[in-house]
């Protein structure tokens, strides 16, 4: 069909497939963003108690990971492979 952007759009609100969609995006960022404060958090629990006790290159990593935000785990993990 050739049917203008405008009347596309309402169909496919009117038959829920967008907001389905939507959801589903929205719900597997949700998950994600878990999944980042999971390791992160994990990560710098672990690491925190014994900082000075760690070799130089161990000391870069903690502090990368305390610095990274999602957009970088994002964009590293399941974007740039």
């Amino acid at each position: 069909m050739n049917l203008p952007r405008e009347i596309e759009s309402i169909i496919y609100e009117f038959d829920g497939r967008y907001k389905t969609n939507y959801n589903i995006v929205i719900k597997d960022l949700d998950n994600k963003n878990s999944w980042f404060h999971l390791e992160k958090e994990t990560l710098l629990g672990s690491m925190g108690n014994y900082y000075y006790l760690l070799s130089e290159d161990e000391q870069k990593y903690y502090v990368n990971t305390k610095e990274t935000s999602f957009k970088d785990f994002f964009f590293k993990k399941f974007l740039l492979k």
